[in-house]
């Protein structure tokens, strides 16, 4: 799990991207209900496959973490 104050900072950023992020337990989650194309579970119209946008994988990656599904709404980043 990282550490608060990463948390924080991955939070901050993600905010500039124009998402909507939230720490609750421990666990920093970006919500994909904004329409903000941060992820799309269903993928309606992405060929029905799940998909989370490209400037949050590449911040995962950097980060060597990696995005979970929580729920059809929101992804959790995790090492």
């Amino acid at each position: 799990m990282f550490k608060q104050a990463k948390l924080e900072k991955l939070s901050e950023q993600i905010t500039a991207m124009g998402f909507h992020p939230f720490i609750r337990d421990g666990i920093l989650f970006v919500s994909a209900e904004y329409g903000d194309d941060a992820a799309d579970y269903y993928g309606e119209f992405r060929g029905g496959y799940a998909w989370i946008n490209p400037k949050l994988e590449d911040l995962a990656k950097k980060n060597n973490a990696f995005w979970e599904w929580q729920n059809p709404g929101c992804i959790g980043i995790f090492q």
